[in-house]
């Protein structure tokens, strides 16, 4: 139930998107007592999906499951912790990083062993997304 996001990673179609917009509405509920709130739940949510990822992987056999989202939450969720959660800042996190949790330009740390393999390639593209954030929070786009 964890690794799936309560079943959401089995979405037809799309498990991943649907993992991604579950992270942003999980982000905005956090943010609205505070700033502080998504940043105290990110390192727990990023080590439960660690956990979960790895175990449902073993029992089930394969590597990376597309049924596992609960690295998109982790990895949508640091993206956006970048800017407040404000609606542009919540569309144009969502989009850029699931450009990059897409694009997959950290496909390598899908190597490491268990669920930090799953999970390393969605926390970089949070990193990449967050830049983008950033980028467009400094230049006066969000």
């Amino acid at each position: 139930m964890i690794a799936t996001v309560g079943g959401i990673g089995f979405v037809p179609g799309a498990p991943g998107t649907a993992g991604s917009a579950a992270g942003v509405g999980l982000y905005w509920v956090l943010s609205q007592g505070g700033d502080f709130f998504p940043f105290v739940a990110f390192p727990l949510i990023a080590a439960v999906a660690v956990w979960s990822s790895g175990s449902y992987a073993r029992e089930v056999g394969r590597n990376d499951p597309q049924e596992i989202v609960v690295d998109e939450v982790a990895g949508q969720m640091l993206c956006l912790m970048a800017a407040s959660a404000t609606p542009a800042n919540l569309v144009v996190g969502f989009l850029a990083f699931r450009f990059f949790d897409i694009w997959k330009p950290f496909r390598r740390v899908e190597k490491l062993s268990g669920g930090w393999g799953i999970v390393a390639d969605d926390i970089l593209a949070g990193v990449l997304g967050g830049c983008v954030l950033l980028a467009g929070r400094f230049t006066g786009y969000l």
